[in-house]
């Protein structure tokens, strides 16, 4: 237990005596504003570590920065969240109507071994997009490590997405109708081509092409659009059903409308032709600015790089296909040793 100096300060007198440093105590918040305590606390060794000079009645809250860094990871500050979404859920209605005391024992509650280990293999087999802080919340009351571990792979396989264009990617298939393996193949085909001339060094320069590869592919839809729009023929309601929806809309005209002085415009053949035309040209500008931006950030990249020493700097890219590399081999070796 550390030792400090706690000086009484007086007009008459100023002497210094040596006590023992109160452990630190983290407190919630309550509705009026005045600290209310809890009953988890850090150990001596991290209080020491991480607050070595601090006066011996300084309050912690729960949720302050200081408490992130005393923890071994920054998701305790999700998961104290998830616990305080879990207390007012059992103080609803919905969750029973339980009292404050029970709401935070069954908030509390640490899930077995047999359920911690059912919600590791559960997380690590389903699909990442289900996965939510609850179950990472849950995991984390049994082992700290095994839900630490869980959410490192999960940023580490959102980072493979990124670098490898599947992310830029899926904005093209909102729906699951829209997937097809031959225009994901496409689009990668594209970025790959951009990522062998450019061989990006960073984040910002893929984000860079993958804005080229959007771009360039939103241009060919929008200039196939308009290609079809300007020499194809339209699809269009045959004579007898204009006829009956003329009818009926003006039979029903009393009941259909509110009350007004005009009606709201269709868009014409014409006007649809030169939107499509516009957007052709919208997304080439795009695609263009996007390059000159590009050769701007390189260019300043550079210009620093004179001024400091120099370094060895390898592509991010150079280095996904490098780790890419040994995981071919060693499924490869995997495969030998079973055959």
């Amino acid at each position: 237990m550390s030792r400090v100096k706690v000086a009484k300060s007086s007009l008459l007198e100023a002497p210094t005596e040596e006590q023992e440093k109160p452990q630190l105590a983290l407190v919630e918040t309550a509705d009026d504003g005045t600290p209310a305590p809890t009953d988890e606390a850090p150990s001596a060794e991290e209080t020491e570590e991480a607050l070595e000079a601090a006066p011996a009645d300084l309050v912690v809250y729960i949720d302050s920065l200081g408490v992130s860094l005393l923890d071994r990871f920054s998701l305790v500050r999700i998961f104290r969240e998830e616990w305080r979404n879990s207390v007012s859920f059992y103080r609803s209605e919905k969750g029973g109507s339980l009292t404050l005391n029970e709401a935070v024992e069954r908030a509390t509650h640490k899930v077995d071994e047999q359920r911690a280990a059912e919600i590791f293999e559960q997380v690590m087999t389903q699909s990442s997009e289900v996965t939510d802080f609850d179950d990472l919340h849950k995991l984390w009351t049994h082992s700290p490590e095994d839900a630490e571990f869980v959410w490192r792979q999960m940023k580490q396989e959102a980072t493979r997405e990124f670098m490898t264009g599947h992310l830029a990617a899926t904005v093209f298939e909102p729906v699951d109708w829209m997937r097809s393996a031959w225009k994901r193949a496409k689009f990668l085909g594209v970025r790959d081509s951009f990522l062998d001339e450019y061989q990006p060094e960073g984040g910002v320069e893929i984000a860079l092409v993958d804005t080229m590869a959007q771009a360039y592919f939103l241009q060919l839809h929008w200039t196939e659009e308009a290609v079809r729009r300007t020499n194809a023929d339209p699809r269009r309601h045959s004579y007898e059903y204009q006829k009956w929806e003329r009818y009926k809309r003006e039979a029903a005209k009393a009941q259909m409308w509110d009350a007004g002085f005009w009606e709201i415009p269709y868009a014409s053949e014409v006007q649809l032709q030169e939107q499509a035309v516009r957007m052709a040209d919208h997304f080439s500008r795009l695609f263009q600015r996007t390059v000159r931006q590009l050769d701007n950030h390189r260019l300043a990249k550079a210009k620093l790089r004179r001024l400091a020493v120099p370094t060895v700097r390898r592509s991010v890219v150079g280095q996904e296909r490098e780790q890419l590399k040994e995981w071919h081999d060693k499924l490869e070796q995997v495969r030998k040793s079973k055959s």
